[in-house]
């Protein structure tokens, strides 16, 4: 049995998930709606990075207006 290179670098994350990011309206006290995002996998990655982890998602975002939103959001 053939055994794997060496590792040449560890990633820079504690966690990766795997899974899809949504964009999302959440409805306001004024009974406007604003813009926000969820799904499991960043509902995840944001609980690791407010343990104090590094987190990392694995997933595909689409190329309209939403996926831009969900962008600004993140970053």
């Amino acid at each position: 049995m053939a055994s794997l290179p060496p590792r040449k670098k560890t990633p820079d994350w504690d966690v990766l998930t795997l899974g899809e990011v949504l964009g999302c309206f959440e409805e306001r006290s004024d009974g406007l709606y604003a813009r926000d995002c969820g799904g499991d996998a960043l509902n995840v990655a944001v609980a690791v990075a407010r343990m104090g982890g590094q987190a990392a998602i694995a997933g595909r975002l689409g190329a309209g207006r939403t996926a831009q939103e969900v962008m600004e959001l993140l970053t």
